[in-house]
């Protein structure tokens, strides 16, 4: 054998081996904001508010719906939006500008309050829709548009992994998300993997800092996992925490034996995360943890 073959037949190798350990993580690395419409121009029909709403119809542009051209439905859809923001701009900017803040802008692939708004529009909700505009709640609006209870309707928006995980782009997403998905369920062995946790829907506390760290890394957050450890047992709690940018502290998943998530927060000083994490237990040690995989 050659030379030349032997460096060809390593650095095939090299690569066979790189793809194998690597292909199975859908995200390196926090996601980068969709190109408005996929770079095309935005549909005609919104040439009017893209001169009174830029950012609106910049925002519309980024939806997962619409980087792939606009069909007759979605055109319908931009339609009516347009028409309802015309009907009462002020009201309609404000809701928009709560929606905006909702994940970090730079990060996320797409504002996805604004998905669910244009998800009601899509499904004919229109009467709901007004109803969002003039009496806006994140909460109330992702009741009415992100329905797990329809799988039969839903199986498309909520079956894929690396879909879900980039629409769970902010900590009240993701709260929302666990506390009507995933039920509490001790799990005796090494964490599950976060696609594991989503698609079986169970978990224990660190099954779910778990899952919580992957997605909010991705969405662009610093977010950690702790621990506190409890003096009465060999037992203890995990949470995942993100530190702000001003020194504060929030928990963002803190999964219990309810089988409901706790976001909690802010804290400005660390021992005041252990505290909460602790669930009430005396605790003789805390720190950062680091999952076992």
């Amino acid at each position: 054998m050659s030379l030349h073959t032997i460096r060809y037949f390593l650095s095939y190798t090299f690569l066979l081996i790189f793809i194998l350990c690597f292909s199975g993580c859908a995200s390196f690395g926090p996601t980068k904001p969709n190109i408005p419409y996929a770079g095309k121009v935005y549909p005609e029909a919104l040439s009017e508010l893209a001169q009174t709403n830029p950012l609106l119809v910049n925002e519309l542009g980024k939806l997962i719906e619409l980087q792939d051209g606009v069909s007759e439905w979605e055109m319908s859809a931009l339609k009516d939006i347009v028409e309802i923001y015309k009907s009462n701009p002020v009201q309609f900017e404000s809701a928009f500008n709560e929606m905006y803040k909702v994940g970090l802008p730079k990060s996320r692939k797409y504002c996805s309050p604004l998905q669910a708004l244009f998800w009601l529009v899509v499904d004919g909700k229109v009467d709901i829709f007004h109803t969002q505009i003039e009496n806006y709640s994140l909460e109330n609006l992702l009741y009415v548009s992100w329905d797990f209870y329809k799988p039969e309707k839903n199986i498309e928006k909520w079956s894929d992994f690396d879909s879900v995980t980039d629409r769970l782009n902010a900590p009240e997403l993701l709260d929302f998300y666990i506390n009507d998905n995933i039920y509490y369920k001790k799990n005796r062995t090494n964490s599950h993997t976060p696609k594991h946790t989503f698609v079986h829907r169970w978990g224990d506390c660190d099954d779910l800092a778990v899952f919580g760290k992957y997605i909010l890394r991705k969405a662009g957050y610093e977010a950690s996992i702790r621990y506190v450890h409890w003096k009465s047992d060999n037992r203890g709690h995990v949470g995942v925490v993100i530190e702000l940018g001003d020194g504060r502290y929030l928990i963002v998943v803190d999964f219990g034996g309810s089988s409901r998530n706790i976001m909690t927060g802010s804290y400005t000083n660390i021992s005041d995360v252990d505290i909460m994490l602790s669930r009430g237990h005396a605790f003789h040690d805390s720190g950062w943890w680091r999952q076992p995989r």
